[in-house]
């Protein structure tokens, strides 16, 4: 269970949100085509961004209360922000989500296992590379060692919650973790230098889609491109904003803000879509 502080919500949502962002939404429906879970809610006006920032607004003008369902609203969301460069007004609209679900998350009382959960992911998990090395290298034992085949077969995944057998069933093949092991942190142009580049590898992209990270390298090194890996980076924090969890999500950027800002390079390149901004 959960519960809300639906009165202190209400007040930093006046406090916090800007209000000539949440005006400057026109309700054009620009935005509307961009947005995946507009299209897969069946064409829910609330699952769009227009129709969130409109929620935002009738909280802050204290037409609604911030309850469950404005929450479970915003959560929906993946915070992709596809519908930012098509809005001709520049409605900052990931702003506007993440400070919103922050202030909810600052204001909510999670269940004890809820609490335990979130601390291990977005403290014990994320923010550590090797962690997410050693997590990943179980997952690919589990999927190579014939386990996750017994699993369905067997039905024993019925078991468990549907949530679980879900990301079961969307799971990509994981890589081996000895490429990332064995990878230096400087890569030498294989052509005609041209370009110096520093080489943003992400949490997830790093481990779970491994091979694209290195396939992306190999091609910048074809290109001329002599590449910065820094050993010091981490987890961009972008998961964490989308969570609410604004404060770790900060001190993520500010981590990977020193790894990077003493290079000598000309660009920073990253597959990484979620990339904190």
């Amino acid at each position: 269970m959960t519960t809300l502080n639906k009165e202190n919500i209400q007040k930093e949502f006046k406090e916090r949100l800007s209000e000539d962002e949440l005006l400057n939404c026109m309700r054009c429906g620009f935005c509307l085509p961009t947005c995946p879970t507009y299209i897969q809610s069946g064409y829910k006006e609330s699952h769009s961004p227009r129709g969130r920032i409109a929620l935002m607004k009738a909280v802050v003008d204290g037409l609604i209360e911030p309850d469950e369902d404005v929450e479970n609203t915003l959560n929906v969301c993946l915070g992709c922000r596809a519908c930012e460069p098509v809005c001709p007004s520049g409605v900052n609209y990931g702003h506007l989500l993440e400070e919103a679900r922050d202030i909810i998350n600052q204001n909510k009382k999670f269940s004890m296992p809820v609490k335990a959960v979130r601390k291990v992911v977005f403290e014990g998990l994320f923010p550590h590379q090797n962690r997410m090395r050693t997590l990943t290298g179980l997952i690919g034992f589990y999927q190579r060692s014939g386990l996750q085949t017994l699993t369905h077969k067997t039905g024993i995944m019925k078991l468990f919650p549907e949530t679980l057998a879900t990301m079961d069933l969307v799971l990509p093949k994981v890589p081996k973790m000895k490429a990332l092991k064995d990878r230096p942190s400087f890569l030498p142009a294989e052509s005609t230098k041209k370009k110096q580049v520093a080489f943003f590898a992400g949490c997830l992209m790093d481990t779970m889609f491994l091979e694209t990270n290195n396939a992306t390298m190999k091609l910048l090194q074809l290109a001329g491109c002599d590449i910065v890996i820094p050993k010091t980076q981490s987890c961009c924090g972008a998961l964490h904003g989308h969570a609410g969890e604004k404060s770790g999500a900060k001190e993520l950027a500010k981590r990977n803000i020193k790894a990077f800002e003493d290079l000598n390079i000309d660009y920073i390149i990253t597959n990484a879509g979620e990339v904190v901004q």
